[in-house]
């Protein structure tokens, strides 16, 4: 399992979660509800950290595209 963490640079958030350094933004959650429906499972996870780059870009799906977002410089 240590091996997928190995090719990348990687930090921790309030619940010790992993999180990908350099990311454009990560959301730390603590998953609260569980709820299978049909072939798929929601989790609702209330957010209780954010890390977030200052001038990251975004890319967007949009009309059935997608579409990247500039940075704000």
């Amino acid at each position: 399992m240590e091996e997928r963490f190995a090719s990348a640079q990687w930090d921790t958030l309030s619940t010790g979660a992993p999180v990908l350094v350099g990311a454009a933004v990560t959301f730390d959650c603590i998953i609260t509800e569980r709820l299978s429906v049909a072939t798929h499972d929601v989790f609702f996870c209330p957010v209780v950290d954010i890390k977030h780059q200052q001038n990251a870009g975004a890319l967007l799906y949009h009309q059935r595209q997608y579409r990247q977002l500039a940075a704000i410089k």
